[in-house]
C-alpha cells in the first residue's frame, strides 16, 4: 500500500524473519519513509501494545532472512553505509529531568581525530518540525571528563575533537524537545556501538 502511495523502493520492505530455533517465521514491515530512520512496523499488534512493545519484540525476536519489495530483493536487514547510525531520542520531560539522550561509545587510541555530524529528522508524529529548546551534543573520555561541547538549536551541526589519552570515548546526544525526534550521526572513525 505504501509502494502504490508513492514511497520510494528503496524506503519500504516486507522482512521474513526466523527465531533463532529456525521453527518459527513472521513478517513484518521495516521502513525509513515516515520517521526518516529505519525502524520495524509489526502489523500484528494493536495501537496499545503496537506503539510501546510490539515493534520492539519483533526487533529482538526474529532474525532477518530477507527483505523485499516490488523492485528489489536480499538477504538481511537494509543496511547503511559505514560510519552512519540511524537513532531515536525518546520523549523529554525536560525541566523536570536534564532531557532524553543517545550515547556512541568506542575504544581511541591517543591523538585519534574524530569528525562526525548530527543531523535531526522527523519527530515522533512523522514532522520534520524545527528544534524548539537547545540539544547539545557532549564528548566524554574514559574519567567523564568532558573532551568536547556544543550545544544549539539548528538541525544540523558537525563536530571535532582530538583525544589526549588511549580509551573508550562516549558522545551523548541530549535532546530537551518534549517529542521523540529521530536523527543520523554520520562519524569518522567508524565502529560505534549504542548505549
Amino acid at each position: 500500500m505504501l509502494r502504490a502511495y508513492g514511497v520510494p523502493s528503496d524506503q519500504v520492505y516486507v522482512a521474513y524473519g526466523f527465531g533463532e530455533d529456525k521453527t518459527r517465521g513472521h513478517a513484518y514491515l521495516v521502513e525509513k519513509w515516515y520517521k526518516g530512520i529505519w525502524r520495524i512496523i509489526e502489523p500484528q499488534a494493536g495501537a496499545w501494545t503496537g506503539a510501546f512493545f510490539s515493534d520492539w519484540a519483533t526487533s529482538v525476536s526474529y532474525q532477518d532472512f530477507c527483505c523485499f519489495n516490488d523492485q528489489d530483493y536480499f538477504k538481511g536487514p537494509p543496511t547503511l553505509p559505514l560510519g552512519v547510525y540511524e537513532f531515536e531520542v525518546d520523549y523529554s520531560f525536560w525541566p523536570a529531568t536534564r532531557g532524553a539522550s543517545v550515547e556512541f561509545e568506542r575504544y581511541l587510541d591517543t591523538g585519534e581525530r574524530v569528525t562526525g555530524l548530527i543531523e535531526w529528522g522527523k519527530d515522533s508524529l512523522g514532522e520534520a518540525s524545527d528544534i524548539v529548546y537547545d540539544w547539545t551534543i557532549t564528548a566524554y573520555d574514559q574519567y567523564d571528563n568532558t573532551v568536547f561541547t556544543w550545544s544549539g538549536d539548528g538541525l544540523s551541526r558537525d563536530f571535532s575533537f582530538t583525544t589526549s589519552q588511549a580509551g573508550i570515548y562516549r558522545i551523548e546526544i541530549l535532546k530537551r524537545d518534549y517529542l521523540a525526534r529521530y536523527g543520523r550521526m554520520t562519524i569518522e572513525p567508524e565502529d560505534w556501538a549504542q548505549n
